[in-house]
């Protein structure tokens, strides 16, 4: 029976509110004025927004995971926005839907998102090769601002170049996956551009600079992956820097990465330098400083959760490594610490809580590298091991689990196992299309065990020593096929076999009729058919319903087909041109 729900009494209405499923509330906040301030009246939280830039659409990723005190929601909410149509699709945990606002374009969609959850904001916004240039100018009209930019490797030297010339004055962090050498005479485009922080990448070959093009460097935050720079050019630029007696330029820290190891006689020779005690680092002064200490566990209650509430979140972190008290200080401190991620990288993992807070772990050194944008410190703990250092920063953060653990092609194999000790949960294993078959599948095996969802950006089937069955039969709760680039083939066995309880797949190839032999075996059985939950694919091309649906009797319920079984046992099935989601219920 329907109730009349904004006539609830005020106590009744909030709790209502506070019962409602995310993608309710979202639909519920778009009704009208009233409605949308009263979703904003509960100042909900949700972890940073992900964007990725396809085809002809956006896709937006939102997660619930800080709502109602859940500390992760397994089933994120993903919205298509595409350029030519301003209603938007939605995929959620119970299937996809259609919303239409009139009056609303994509930019309206995104400012209400925005608007009705306290605090939100577009973390990454990714370009890959897919994305036509000339939308450039429509993503830039649509997103009003991301905290980082990211155009991925696969992209080509003329939408790297003119994705960073659009973009990057809406992004505070820009990350660009490949500079070829097919940008050298134009390096200037790249380094003279006013953005917080830089990243350019090379992994194939070596980026070869030279001393004008770090003088031109206009980043606060610049690092180069791979590259070449002679000692002697860097000797000048270090002994130009010397020689002034005013602020020299933009950057406040410049990163380089290097293949082969530096000379560092060399790079500073002829130059005084004064040695920190802690870590690698040299530190080159034009002037001294001084600094009085105060005993900061003396100072008044008020006082001290003031000076709490004022600290940078790396020296917070420090704080609650020095004792106890100190722990449970920041512990009680009313100071957010973002989700944390991990990516393993060679025999190290890099913790990163934020783009210029990350800490380097390595599993024969008990002490930990700490890369906060302006230089590298060493902390060390005694008796701190890579477990302790990373239940350290879970607690402190009030989180039981990482929120991404990224594997790359830099990640041996042997090592995994190291890293499942060390890690005892994350909520996604994400697993980059630059990994090999043989590293996917072990990443998967081996820690497939200790993630909700597991996220897979490459085909490792595209060759005949492995199966699709090796993935498809462990027992996992999410599993993702985010393969974007080629088609990735599936059969009606394929299907039969699924242990996951969420199994999605992008850039499906399946026939018609494999499906709706499927549909047929689901409908004879008389006991429970598998663990299987929920099916989504996104097929490679467009099908059509008829023959999915062929010879099988339904009923239509909410645009979508419910066919049931004998034994009581229902699915529900939606069937479009470019997406097929079964969903498996139980009365």
């Amino acid at each position: 029976m329907p109730i009349r729900i904004l006539s609830l009494p005020a106590k009744d209405l909030q709790y209502a509110l506070e019962c409602m499923d995310f993608g309710d509330l979202i639909v519920f906040s778009l009704c009208s004025k009233r409605t949308k301030n009263l979703v904003k009246s509960l100042n909900l939280q949700i972890d940073p927004i992900l964007a990725d830039v396809c085809k002809n659409y956006i896709c937006l990723q939102l997660r619930p995971s800080k709502i109602r005190g859940v500390p992760h929601d397994p089933d994120p909410l993903f919205l298509f926005l595409t350029f030519s149509n301003f209603w938007i699709k939605i995929d959620r945990k119970n299937g996809i839907a259609v919303w239409k606002e009139d009056g609303f374009n994509q930019s309206d969609w995104i400012a209400h998102f925005l608007d009705i959850f306290k605090g939100s904001f577009i973390e990454k916004l990714r370009i890959n090769n897919v994305c036509p240039i000339s939308y450039l100018d429509i993503v830039k009209q649509i997103i009003p601002n991301v905290r980082k930019l990211q155009i991925l490797e696969d992209c080509s030297v003329e939408l790297t170049k003119r994705a960073f010339l659009k973009l990057a004055p809406i992004s505070m962090m820009v990350e660009i996956g490949n500079i070829s050498s097919d940008h050298k005479e134009n390096i200037s485009e790249f380094l003279t551009w006013n953005v917080t922080f830089l990243t350019l990448k090379n992994s194939r070959n070596p980026f070869k600079l030279g001393l004008n093009d770090l003088l031109v460097t206009n980043t606060k935050m610049l690092t180069i992956n791979n590259a070449n720079i002679t000692e002697k050019e860097l000797n000048r630029f270090l002994k130009l820097w010397m020689k002034r007696n005013q602020s020299f330029y933009q950057p406040k820290m410049i990163r380089l990465t290097f293949r082969n190891e530096l000379n560092i006689e060399e790079v500073l020779k002829g130059m005084k330098q004064q040695i920190v005690k802690q870590g690698w680092q040299l530190k080159l002064c034009r002037s001294h400083t001084k600094l009085m200490p105060i005993r900061f566990l003396s100072l008044p209650v008020a006082d001290l959760q003031y000076a709490l509430e004022c600290m940078d979140i790396g020296d917070l972190i420090a704080l609650s490594l020095c004792s106890k008290r100190t722990k449970n200080l920041v512990k009680s401190s009313n100071r957010n610490i973002e989700p944390i991620s991990a990516e393993v990288y060679k025999n190290t993992i890099h913790l990163i809580i934020k783009p210029n807070l990350q800490f380097l772990l390595r599993d024969d050194y008990f002490s930990i590298a700490l890369y906060r944008g302006d230089g590298i410190e060493i902390w060390r703990k005694p008796g701190f091991t890579q477990c302790h250092w990373i239940a350290h920063f879970l607690s402190i953060s009030r989180t039981s689990m990482i929120q991404k653990l990224i594997i790359s092609n830099a990640s041996p194999i042997p090592y995994l196992d190291i890293v499942k000790k060390t890690n005892p949960r994350c909520f996604t294993l994400d697993i980059s299309d630059n990994c090999s078959s043989e590293l996917t599948i072990a990443a998967v095996l081996k820690l497939g065990s200790i993630a909700r969802l597991v996220k897979i950006d490459n085909d490792p089937f595209n060759n005949k020593r492995h199966h699709i069955s090796e993935l498809l039969t462990l027992n996992l709760h999410y599993l993702c096929f985010n393969i974007m680039q080629n088609p990735f083939k599936l059969e009606l066995s394929d299907l039969l076999m699924v242990n996951s309880e969420h199994l999605t797949i992008e850039s499906a190839v399946i026939p018609e009729k494999d499906l709706n032999r499927f549909l047929k075996l689901w409908m004879k059985g008389n006991h429970s058919f598998y663990r299987l939950k929920y099916i989504e694919l996104f097929p490679w091309e467009q099908i059509k319903h008829e023959d999915v649906l062929k010879e099988i009797e339904y009923q239509v319920v909410d645009h979508k087909r419910r066919l049931s079984r004998a034994d009581g046992k229902e699915l529900l099935v939606t069937v479009e041109p470019d997406f097929v989601v079964f969903e498996f219920s139980i009365p």
